[in-house]
């Protein structure tokens, strides 16, 4: 008895796999058949040209097999012919789903986009179709379009210093004037603080250095006197760290929040950003790391700073010795060739260098990525890169295509939220590239 228990239990687990397999096959089967009543339905209504009921079938069909590609793309056709916009819409996804690999529902989509100005929209599905398509000339056509659209906003401010963002911060603050009075400008283009100041910074880890009747000290958001050095300050940087710089009596130096004095012995401190700062001594420029001990020697004759004293938002730095800007890393490396001159990095992308008269682009480790073969530039940022060409400004993408014809007196970087700061016909503006509004 105990020798056919196993057999009989052998044998009725093969009864169930051949029932349940059986039971798969019935399934697929009755499923085949729906699936082609649905398409013979649907070919029916379209012969008669009832396109709404052949839809349905269509669709009816789509749910059986949803990778059915070809189904999805007459659905797509079918609510093009419709005029049902939302439909189109979601059945272009659907094809999309169906095989990502085709690339025609991604151009329907991108550009039912474009038609409509949500140039947004057509970018985000363009990029997808480089990301799961073979290079398509026509998806590349339309992405270059989709970039070269823009804006141009008025800037209702006498100056303008440039956007400093916390590090992987989305919101940005800038210095202005008006009158020679000045505020912060939002990245969003909205007022921070009013121009009521004589001088100030940027809002950093909840202050803002101002200078007013003679007197620097820091503010809040809100516009209370919050902070103020034991000695009186001749100038206070922004705390883009723990610290932040300062002069007091002729010296430069750095304060904590509690006011605390460290080091008031140079003759110039930059703020920090990645961990080190720009700090000068006599003639020669040196860099410090955020315990104040040297990373570099006193070896340069200049270190390359933005308008708010950082030399290293990005990570690298770049330093003058004679003739040549050398590009170095936080460490203190030099890790590039000399150039006559260069511009800061705007981004993680690359930045511009001039050698033999003419400007190209390096990226972040010192690599040359685009050779010296334009008039002007400036660096990298969202993907563009200000060029000059006979003596007017635009853009180029990393392929050197032309996103934005070279129209503009002047142009710098953009900023992460969009914006390039631009000259037209003698007024200043900010170009904001549609993608990003």
């Amino acid at each position: 008895m105990s020798k056919v228990a196993p057999l009989i239990i052998m044998l009725l687990m093969l009864l169930m796999l051949i029932v349940s397999w059986s039971n798969v096959f019935s399934y697929t089967e009755k499923k085949k058949v729906e699936y082609n009543e649905h398409i013979a339905a649907a070919e029916a209504y379209m012969e008669k040209e009832i396109y709404i009921d052949a839809v349905k079938e269509y669709e009816a069909a789509l749910k059986l097999c949803p990778d059915d590609y070809e189904v999805s793309l007459r659905v797509v056709e079918l609510y093009q012919k419709l005029g049902d916009n939302k439909s189109y819409i979601d059945a272009c996804q659907k094809a999309i789903d169906a095989d990502k690999t085709k690339v025609e529902p991604y151009i329907w989509l991108s550009d039912y986009y474009i038609e409509n100005g949500n140039y947004t929209k057509a970018y985000k599905y363009l990029k997808q179709a480089v990301e799961y398509t073979d290079e398509n000339e026509e998806i590349i056509k339309r992405i270059n379009l989709a970039k070269s659209q823009y804006t141009l906003v008025s800037l209702d401010y006498d100056t303008f210093s440039g956007w400093l963002y916390e590090d992987g911060g989305k919101i940005g603050y800038a210095k202005v004037s008006v009158n020679g009075e000045y505020g912060l400008l939002k990245s969003d283009n909205k007022s921070f603080i009013k121009c009521n100041y004589d001088d100030i910074g940027p809002y950093m880890n909840d202050l803002i250095p101002v200078q007013r009747e003679n007197e620097y000290y820091y503010i809040t958001k809100e516009g209370y006197r919050k902070l103020v050095t034991d000695r009186k300050a001749e100038y206070l940087g922004t705390f883009t760290s723990s610290y932040a710089p300062a002069k007091i009596d002729g010296m430069y130096g750095y304060i904590d929040k509690k006011t605390k004095e460290y080091h008031f012995e140079y003759d110039y401190a930059g703020c920090f950003m990645n961990g080190i700062a720009a700090v000068k001594k006599g003639d020669k420029w040196g860099v410090i790391d955020t315990s104040f001990k040297e990373v570099t020697g006193w070896e340069f004759d200049e270190i390359l700073m933005d308008e708010y004293g950082i030399c290293s938002a990005y990570g690298v730095f770049w330093a003058k010795n004679g003739d040549r800007y050398y590009l170095y890393n936080k460490s203190g490396e030099k890790i590039s060739d000399g150039f006559e001159d260069v511009k800061l990095f705007a981004s993680n992308e690359d930045a511009a260098f001039k050698q033999n008269g003419k400007w190209g682009f390096i990226n972040k480790s010192g690599e040359i990525t685009i050779e010296a073969t334009y008039e002007n530039a400036d660096s990298f940022n969202l993907g563009y890169a200000p060029f000059c060409k006979d003596g007017k400004w635009g853009c180029i993408d990393k392929k050197g295509n032309i996103l934005i014809e070279p129209t503009f007196e002047a142009m710098k970087a953009f900023s992460k939220n969009g914006y390039a700061y631009i000259s037209d016909d003698g007024i200043t503006k900010f170009l904001v590239i549609n993608l990003y509004e």
